[in-house]
């Protein structure tokens, strides 16, 4: 469903709004936007969430640290310790891999984009559903994989980041 809605959306745009936009410059800086902002969001949120989980993992008394809390709110805290721990695998910048995630995820969305002006340059739209394709492929990958282990999701994001980049120099 991403590849449907997020790159035929891609291709409206692109189709409609922005009608002069064809160059391979133009493509990749449109990709850097289409998916930068919401990196730059994600990034906001995984520093602050590294944050939270490095002050909570290193707490060794939650009672003694917040004395004020109810029973209730410390046993709520140290389970939230031991997932934040166990999630972390003791390490909370562990916790930043969205950051490392977005970037690979815009380099495909500079891909994309340059395969659908590709394709508007053309009027081809086989390159357009090639990125419908992909962009679904590369989702499904994604999210299956993470259901696993979080560390083969980020060699498969790795590996589409790097897919992607081959895309772009071949599109050039």
């Amino acid at each position: 469903v991403a590849g449907l809605f997020m790159e035929l959306g891609r291709f409206v745009v692109l189709d409609r709004v922005m009608k002069t936009m064809r160059s391979f410059r133009e493509g990749l800086y449109f990709g850097i936007s289409w998916a930068g902002v919401y990196a730059f969001f994600v990034g906001i949120i995984a520093v602050i969430n590294t944050f939270g989980m490095y002050q909570l993992v290193h707490i060794t008394n939650i009672a003694a640290t917040l004395p004020e809390a109810s029973v209730e709110q410390v046993q709520l805290l140290e389970e939230a310790q031991k997932q934040a721990i166990t999630l972390t695998n003791g390490n909370p910048l562990w916790a930043l891999s969205p950051l490392f995630d977005h970037a690979n995820f815009m380099l495909m969305d500079m891909a994309l984009t340059l395969l659908i002006i590709f394709g508007l340059r053309r009027t081809e739209y086989r390159f357009v559903w090639s990125a419908v394709v992909l962009k679904a492929v590369f989702s499904t990958l994604s999210f299956y994989i993470l259901s696993f282990d979080p560390l083969w999701n980020e060699l498969a994001v790795l590996a589409f980041g790097g897919l992607s980049v081959v895309l772009i120099f071949q599109m050039k």
